[in-house]
């Protein structure tokens, strides 16, 4: 099909997701999530919204704050978004800050610490979520707090170290990609609000780090746990490939590239996706979770129930991830093999996760296609991944 063919077709997801998106995630989320009697949010629902806990975790209210600030950018100028997001961002500010730069981990409903700060990724999320407010809703009142939090962030990420990043497990000499692909695309939005002055080098860092050191040239692959000397192909764990955190991370890269004219890296970012959609599938053809390319698929072991999986389950924010990159790479290149992967995904995407009954996407599937997790959310889980993905994917097919 030549590119112009394909119009009837972007024209008919873009109206099924902006849809979906609007009137089964955002509006099921924005109908129960602000705990309007203490602030925050409330995000630990089962599959039919009953609310299964009221404590509050650092990923989930920072998250949301750049979602609901996300929708009012790109999606609806409503002021119930912005409401919704200044919630979160007074609560994580006030009652999940643990001093010194730091994020508690998780509070109760009133704010009060269950855990510590234990997670470098509390601190991502809340950083992340107040860049996008700022950058949103112009409040400029807030960005000597955002410096000040930044800067933190940033000395402790490349601290070899700083050992609070659960739920990965630290070793001393290992670079664990998710701490770095998260950093790279926080920096990027702390860009638009403190300048490449701030960042610029950071970024730097952060690339290298993906793109040489978790990056191996002879597979072109990105390795989730690596030293900076490689890693030896008889340890398992060492050889671990997570496929949805490359998918992701190489859209965050691939929007850096793009801001910075970086064609070598969007050729890198290319050659990368071709080898992680050859190792990262199953005989069906169908992503796995996480893929070892010189044996089986090895499990991700967590101690957090929401992100524990199985090689070959089908996980919700994976796939979502999976369709953003092919989704931004047509709409760059207008290479016909982009938009086959991204249609194709969709179609599968669309038949099994959105649940027609409650609203939402089911979190995840097993390797039989089989609802494997059906709960809304949890003080991890919530209205991020998939909201962020449709926004996404909206945006990059509206550019074509």
């Amino acid at each position: 099909m030549e590119n112009a063919g394909h119009k009837k077709e972007i024209d008919r997801i873009s109206q099924e997701m902006r849809k979906y998106l609007l009137d089964d995630i955002l509006k099921s989320w924005a109908r129960r999530t602000e705990d309007k009697e203490y602030g925050g949010y409330l995000t630990d629902f089962s599959r039919d919204w009953i609310l299964r806990s009221t404590d509050k975790g650092a990923w989930a209210q920072g998250r949301q704050v750049f979602t609901f600030s996300y929708v009012y950018e790109q999606v609806e100028q409503d002021e119930k978004w912005h409401s919704l997001a200044k919630c979160g961002l007074e609560f994580c500010l006030t009652k999940m800050y643990a001093g010194d730069g730091r994020f508690n981990y998780l509070t109760d409903r009133h704010g009060n610490r269950k855990e510590g700060p234990i997670s470098v990724f509390s601190d991502m999320f809340i950083i992340l979520g107040l860049a996008k407010y700022i950058n949103v809703f112009h409040e400029n009142g807030y960005k000597k707090k955002l410096l000040e939090l930044y800067s933190t962030l940033e000395k402790n990420v490349f601290d070899p170290d700083f050992n609070d990043i659960a739920p990965q497990k630290y070793e001393k000499g290992v670079y664990v990609h998710a701490v770095y692909m998260a950093f790279l695309n926080l920096a990027f939005e702390v860009e638009k609000i403190l300048g490449k002055e701030t960042t610029s080098k950071a970024i730097d860092r952060a690339l290298k780090v993906i793109f040489t050191i978790n990056y191996d040239s002879a597979s072109n692959l990105i390795y989730e746990r690596r030293t900076a000397s490689g890693f030896e192909e008889t340890d398992p764990n060492a050889r671990m490939v997570t496929v949805g955190h490359v998918y992701e991370s190489l859209w965050f890269a691939l929007e850096v590239a793009i801001s910075q004219n970086d064609n070598d890296l969007i050729e890198k970012i290319k050659r990368i996706a071709e080898a992680n959609n050859r190792i990262g599938r199953d005989s069906s053809g169908l992503s796995i979770y996480t893929a070892d390319p010189f044996n089986d698929g090895v499990k991700f072991d967590t101690w957090k129930y929401e992100i524990a999986f199985k090689s070959h389950d089908r996980v919700s924010w994976a796939y979502a991830e999976e369709m953003v990159l092919w989704a931004k790479l047509f709409a760059l290149t207008r290479e016909e093999k982009y938009w086959n992967r991204f249609s194709r995904l969709y179609a599968f995407c669309n038949d099994h996760f959105p649940d027609r009954q409650y609203g939402d996407w089911f979190h995840a599937l097993d390797e039989n296609c089989n609802v494997k997790y059906d709960f809304k959310g949890s003080t991890i889980k919530d209205a991020f991944h998939i909201p962020r993905a449709y926004i996404k994917i909206l945006k990059a097919l509206g550019s074509i």
